[in-house]
């Protein structure tokens, strides 16, 4: 073996071990992350979800979130973002217009009512589409 193609080698074993290392450290590529909940893309999918979720929701009131309990994001084609949201039943009814924000109802003080739920949630933005959001995997159960 010639010096050159010796030092080629030993690059290219270099450049292996390399990427092996970065895609360790991301987790691969299209790894899910934690998320910050402040971000400006975050609070618009946990608004896309709760207004889906009460699109959905057969309940006579509107539910609000009070809390992001968990918030993830995964690069796909798009953008996934896995939620976990707190939500609390408000005192404002399904039969009224939808509030423009759900901030001026107030959390319900009913306490028959199931006031709380833990949403599990994925919102899948692909922003180069209008219209491009959807929420997929919803589940909700009372909170322990």
């Amino acid at each position: 073996m010639t010096p050159s193609q010796c030092f080629l080698s030993v690059l290219l074993a270099v450049a292996v071990i390399l990427s092996c290392l970065v895609c360790h450290a991301s987790k691969g590529l299209g790894g899910g992350r934690k998320a910050d909940v402040k971000d400006e893309q975050v609070q618009k999918a946990v608004h896309f979800a709760e207004t889906e979720i009460n699109k959905m929701s057969n309940s006579y009131y509107y539910m609000m979130v009070t809390k992001v309990v968990k918030a993830e994001q995964q690069l796909v084609s798009g953008m996934n973002y896995f939620l976990t949201l707190e939500m609390t039943s408000t005192d404002c009814k399904k039969n009224t217009k939808f509030p423009t924000e759900l901030d001026s109802c107030k959390p319900s003080d009913n306490k028959n009512a199931h006031a709380t739920q833990l949403c599990d949630v994925t919102v899948w933005v692909k922003a180069w589409i209008k219209n491009g959001t959807s929420l997929s995997d919803l589940s909700c159960r009372p909170p322990k």
